[in-house]
């Protein structure tokens, strides 16, 4: 014989059986509460949880990021900033590490937890966000002579420059 509907053990309504979730577990297949009330507990959940997952998450993030800088420094290895910094892939092979294993694209925190996994490889190095963009354009002399171009104009550009 096979049930048609069942009670909701939240709201206490006789449902149809459709209107609840499968759960391998339970005996008659199916959760104790019904789709609408488990949408609300999840809701609920949400909203009392999501800041608080968030912040903690930042706060993973955070520790993580400056147990790299404490080992590989904190400042551009190419001149010398200290504002917008990245962890580089010396090899340039970042995307084939991001990518390895699965094809979902890694966030910074994967990549910190590799390095801090992988006991801080010397393939990666402390790069600003400008020197890693121009990485990808020329050589390291290269990027030093793009940013003496932008010292005549704006000295805070360039640690490197004598003037």
């Amino acid at each position: 014989m096979e049930i048609k509907t069942k009670v909701c053990n939240i709201c206490s309504i006789e449902k149809d059986i459709e209107e609840f979730h499968k759960n391998k577990h339970a005996k008659d297949g199916k959760f104790s509460y019904c789709k609408l009330c488990n949408n609300n507990r999840r809701r609920q959940y949400h909203k009392t949880y999501s800041e608080i997952e968030n912040k903690a998450a930042m706060v993973r993030h955070y520790k993580l990021q400056e147990s790299i800088y404490k080992h590989y420094g904190k400042m551009c290895k190419w001149c010398g900033s200290t504002v917008d910094l990245s962890v580089d892939h010396i090899n340039s092979d970042g995307y084939n590490h991001r990518t390895q294993n699965n094809k979902r694209r890694k966030s910074s925190t994967d990549l910190y937890r590799a390095v801090v996994k992988d006991n801080f490889p010397d393939t990666y190095q402390i790069l600003c966000k400008r020197c890693n963009m121009l990485k990808f354009t020329g050589t390291k002399e290269d990027v030093i002579a793009y940013l003496k171009r932008l010292c005549a104009h704006s000295p805070e550009f360039c640690t490197q420059c004598d003037d």
